[in-house]
């Protein structure tokens, strides 16, 4: 009898494991459907009497770094999927690794400088270093130059695209003014209204800019305007009925 019980013991035990990583299976695809994250309202909605259950799969999963947990403005706990390949690299961050990737994720492409990393983790020097250098290596942040500070360290997440402020955008190559870049493009800008029967309009001049290889980076109208805008200045063009757009040639370039 006593083999009996234990046998009986042992499968319910592996029953209740099973019950458990289904369970966790269900919150996680749910968690991934619902990009904008679950509030603990949809969870008890959807999970109904099973929700007291969630408690310690929760609670795995962010110390998994599989799940995290946000606050809406109403003060609301929300739970937001991590990417798989993400979360992978997240795996086994200690805290205060975490706190740091949370401070430099916060601060989207603008980034932030390793001073105010450090005034917002309130870590010693060596121990900092040694988690943005850890960060590093799991790809998880990196660190770029602005600008403005050539010799400072500013670090964003991998992934992201620095922002103009920090690059200079389509006019700065490796953080100096491409002079040479900019006279080419208004040579060719230039060429290619003087070429036109009638004044062409932006979105026509972008069109070339954008399909002739002039430029390696793709330029937004914008910023093809300031071109157009710097020819005119010089008086290389002129603008027709006073619009910005329209242009034609009135010296030699």
């Amino acid at each position: 009898m006593e083999t009996s019980r234990k046998e009986t013991t042992g499968a319910g035990g592996g029953q209740h494991k099973d019950e458990s990583g289904n369970l966790r299976e269900e919150f996680l695809s749910l968690c991934l459907s619902h990009a904008e994250g679950l509030r603990n309202e949809q969870l008890r909605e959807h999970f109904t009497e099973r929700y007291l259950h969630l408690v310690p799969i929760i609670n795995s999963c962010l110390a998994e770094n599989l799940i995290r947990c946000m606050k809406t403005e109403s003060n609301e706990l929300v739970y937001q999927a991590v990417d798989p390949n993400l979360a992978e690299k997240m795996r086994n961050l200690g805290a205060e690794q975490l706190l740091v990737y949370q401070v430099v994720e916060k601060a989207g492409n603008k980034g932030i400088w390793h001073k105010d990393i450090r005034s917002q983790t309130s870590l010693q020097q060596p121990a900092l270093k040694k988690i943005l250098k850890n960060l590093e290596s799991r790809q998880l942040v990196k660190s770029t130059s602005s600008i403005s500070s050539k010799t400072r360290k500013l670090y964003l997440l991998y992934d992201l695209e620095p922002a103009k402020e920090i690059t200079g955008g389509p006019w700065y190559t490796e953080h100096e003014f491409d002079h040479e870049f900019i006279e080419e493009l208004s040579r060719a800008i230039y060429h290619f209204i003087k070429q036109q029967r009638k004044p062409p309009s932006l979105g026509i001049i972008a069109d070339y800019v954008r399909n002739s290889g002039v430029s390696k980076v793709e330029l937004a109208p914008g910023e093809v305007q300031l071109i157009i805008n710097s020819l005119a200045y010089d008086m290389k063009i002129e603008p027709v009925q006073n619009s910005l757009v329209g242009a034609l040639p009135v010296r030699n370039y």
